[in-house]
C-alpha cells in the first residue's frame, strides 16, 4: 500500500462517526404490546358526569328492574292495594311496549312456585347410590 492511499484511509476514517457493533444479545427488541384491543378511555357512556347521577341499572333481566317496578306508584306505594295479583294487574296496565315488570316476581304465581324435587339441582347416576369418595386413609401402625 502507498503511503498516500494510507493518509487517504485514515483521513476517512477519521471523518466518519466512530460506529458501535453491540452484541446480539444486549441490543433490545422492539416492545410488543400484550393485547392488540383499543384502550377504553371511559368505563361506560355518560359514567363520567360528576354532577348527576345516573341509577337505572345496566344488567338485563326478563323483567323490569327496582327503578321500572318503582315508577309504577300506584302499583309500588298505594297501602290500599297489597294483593300481590292485584299490584302485578296495575304495574302491567300501559307497558305494553316494555313489559311488567312485576313479569318475574312473588306476585307470579307460576314463577315463584315451588319446583318438583326432581327440577333443578344435581343428578346422580340411576342404579348408584353410593357416594363417591369415602374420607382419607387409614394410617398405617407402629407394630
Amino acid at each position: 500500500m502507498s503511503p498516500t492511499s494510507i493518509l487517504r484511509l485514515a483521513a476517512r476514517q477519521c471523518a466518519r462517526p466512530p460506529r458501535f457493533h453491540a452484541p446480539k444479545h444486549l441490543i433490545a427488541a422492539p416492545a410488543r404490546p400484550l393485547s392488540h384491543s383499543a384502550i377504553r378511555a371511559y368505563p361506560r357512556k355518560d359514567s363520567q358526569d360528576k354532577d348527576s347521577i345516573d341509577t337505572e341499572a345496566t344488567e338485563y333481566s326478563k323483567s323490569g328492574s327496582d327503578d321500572a317496578a318503582a315508577r309504577q306508584e300506584k302499583a309500588a306505594f298505594d297501602p290500599s292495594t297489597t294483593d300481590p295479583q292485584q299490584e302485578k294487574e296495575i304495574a302491567g296496565a300501559g307497558n305494553e311496549e316494555s313489559g311488567n315488570p312485576l313479569e318475574v316476581s312473588p306476585a307470579n304465581p307460576e314463577v315463584s312456585k315451588q319446583r318438583g324435587q326432581q327440577e333443578g339441582g344435581a343428578e346422580s347416576s340411576p342404579g348408584k347410590e353410593r357416594q363417591s369418595g369415602g374420607g382419607s386413609p387409614n394410617k398405617a401402625s407402629k407394630p
